[in-house]
């Protein structure tokens, strides 16, 4: 009986908590009047460069020349609203959330391909008969991208891991 070398765990990414939102000019300032019409909590929040990121933790920044600090999920609700049209926590998305052209948008966030390490790695495991390390690296999965190509990949090997395990032997 030959010795099977130990699996490296296999690490999934974790996307960041960070919301990006784009636009194409750098404030919301009404371009005929000049008139601010951007501010939350009677702070400007200023677009750097076409993008304000709002940090996965602490506040966000608000328009240079001050030391203002907004509270993170405070700028989010007030970007994209909150809740559903009658909830009595409701906030409606800001007007030009989602226009691309006046307004802003909220950046889809990149998701990475499954990578042959993580594929080789379920392989490995599923070799070793390893189902808790399948269970950890599912539970990671769904907790941060959730790629269906690596959750399906995971799910389909330990049921048959299971199978096998299950399976008299002769």
């Amino acid at each position: 009986m030959s010795a099977v070398a130990e699996q490296p765990a296999v690490t999934v990414p974790k996307p960041s908590g960070a919301r990006v939102y784009a636009a194409k000019r750098d404030d919301l300032v009404d371009a005929g009047t000049g008139e601010i019409i951007e501010t939350v909590l009677g702070k400007r929040l200023q677009f750097t460069d076409g993008q304000l990121i709002v940090p996965e933790r602490g506040a966000v920044r608000g328009a240079p020349g001050g030391v203002a600090r907004l509270p993170r999920q405070y700028v989010i609700d007030h970007l994209e609203g909150r809740g559903e049209p009658g909830d009595k926590d409701y906030v409606e998305p800001h007007p030009l959330f989602g226009d691309s052209e006046e307004g802003f948008i909220l950046v889809p966030r990149a998701v990475p391909k499954m990578s042959e390490e993580e594929a080789q790695g379920v392989v490995g495991m599923a070799i070793a008969g390893d189902e808790e390390g399948l269970e950890a690296l599912l539970a990671a999965e769904r907790a941060g991208f959730d790629r269906p190509e690596l959750t399906d990949l995971v799910t389909d090997t330990l049921e048959k891991v299971r199978a096998a395990r299950a399976a008299p032997s002769d």
